[in-house]
């Protein structure tokens, strides 16, 4: 079977939509029978065994022919386009290119990474579009708009839950030691940080739930001066209060991200609108072994399992609480685990793929 997926964004581009396809990619590659190619303006190199096919003029309305050249080129069975993309930009090609796909006998599937409280004249035409549609997020449907559920309902509706790209590491004593040495005095409680920073992330709460008198915090991740909320978190994190205990490592590689993430005493994702395990950040995490305390819009609840801490949203006072009584604990790291859900999503993403050319 032949597979083209189209995305906005590729590593080392920092776009998590970008991160899960190129692993979607590499995973359903090493698949017995399958040919994958992916395509997107991105500058990624190709690797790990599947192609990648770049318009030449971008996303660009007066690169349709050339984009449509090099698919009818590459002879696609199925076209799985990946919503949204930073790296898509204002062009309303990428969400009307599945039509013209269609037109060309090739099946569609769509995969929306985030939930669609509104319907917008661009989405039509891939809603109307008879084909696949894949939510990574529980209770994608539910969530739309009652127009959006009646037009999509003719689709092959499949929930397929994210993974972690990020390997589970099981540091030895010494090598959690080291890596914990780096950012503080060993006494110290480490408080890590992993993913994007947004306003609905929270992540100005951190410096509310934390003590910078017994605490470090690292923020594995980006803090840009062309952004208002960024400058808020550096501002934070650059006060008289968190000087010497706040360290903001910018973008790593995913051994070194695993590294900071499997030595922490805890992982604090306080999302404002709750999470999940759909949610990479959390998921990547959870897979290091490392305590993990997040937030829920399903209530409040510790899973021994995984060794997550759910709280309700906006309760600092309860995150707190939940520090004092599991920070430090630890849980085996499970790679296995992270290996077999990739399995789980190329075999969910197979069966679609399959029902569609049926």
């Amino acid at each position: 079977m032949r597979v083209l997926l189209a995305v906005g964004s590729l590593p080392p581009d920092r776009c998590g939509v970008g991160t899960y396809t190129a692993d979607l990619a590499r995973e359903l590659a090493q698949a017995p029978d399958f040919s994958v190619a992916v395509l997107s303006a991105a500058e990624g190199d190709e690797r790990d065994g599947f192609e990648v096919l770049r318009p030449r003029r971008g996303w660009a309305l007066r690169g349709a022919w050339s984009i449509l050249t090099q698919v009818r080129r590459w002879r696609p069975d199925v076209a799985h386009f990946q919503y949204p993309a930073h790296g898509y930009g204002p062009h309303p090609l990428p969400w009307i290119l599945p039509t013209f796909l269609r037109l060309m006998g090739i099946r569609i599937a769509i995969t929306w990474h985030e939930y669609q409280h509104r319907l917008h004249l661009i989405d039509l035409p891939n809603t109307l579009l008879p084909g696949g549609l894949v939510a990574v997020r529980p209770s994608f449907l539910e969530q739309m708009p009652p127009l959006f559920r009646r037009l999509v309902r003719r689709k092959k509706f499949r929930m397929i839950a994210n993974a972690a790209s990020i390997p589970a590491l099981e540091l030895s004593s010494a090598h959690r030691a080291e890596v914990r040495r780096r950012f503080g005095p060993e006494d110290a409680r480490l408080l890590a940080y992993f993913g994007f920073v947004y306003d609905h992330k929270g992540v100005e709460d951190l410096f509310a739930i934390a003590d910078p008198t017994t605490d470090v915090l690292i923020l594995v991740a980006e803090l840009r001066d062309d952004d208002e909320y960024h400058r808020r978190i550096s501002q934070l994190a650059s006060s008289s209060a968190w000087a010497g205990r706040c360290f903001v490592t910018g973008f790593l590689p995913a051994d070194e991200v695993a590294e900071v993430l499997a030595a922490a005493d805890a992982v604090v994702l306080p999302f404002r609108m709750g999470g999940g395990m759909w949610n990479t950040s959390l998921a990547a995490a959870a897979a290091q072994g490392t305590f993990v305390l997040t937030t829920s819009t399903d209530g409040p609840g510790y899973d021994p399992e995984r060794n997550v801490q759910y709280t309700v949203p906006g309760d600092l006072e309860e995150m707190r609480r939940a520090l004092r009584n599991h920070s430090g604990k630890r849980v085996p790291a499970n790679d296995e685990l992270r290996r077999a859900e990739w399995r789980r999503i190329v075999e969910d993403h197979a069966s679609l793929y399959q029902e569609l050319l049926a």
